[in-house]
């Protein structure tokens, strides 16, 4: 296996994203924040985090469906990262 074909990325890239989505989004710029966003998604499929931030600026753009997609998401990946102790 080539290693240069691999997308490797850490669970500290995956926060590193959403992190700047979020300081992007407090300052205003949600296109940026977008663009994080869906490279946290990109990164780590499974984090819900991730899915609830990029629906919550959909819904500042109007994209209501794309918005509830992404809630969707969020709701089933925290309900199965979800333990009953």
């Amino acid at each position: 296996m080539n290693s240069s074909n691999l997308n490797v990325t850490s669970k500290t890239d995956q926060d590193s994203f959403n992190i700047s989505g979020v300081v992007n989004a407090d300052n205003g710029n949600f296109e940026e924040a977008l663009d994080f966003f869906n490279k946290a998604i990109e990164s780590d499929p499974k984090n819900y985090v991730s899915y609830f931030n990029r629906a919550s600026i959909r819904m500042h753009f109007g994209n209501i469906e794309g918005a509830r997609m992404d809630f969707i998401e969020c709701e089933k990946l925290h309900t199965k990262n979800t333990f009953l102790v």
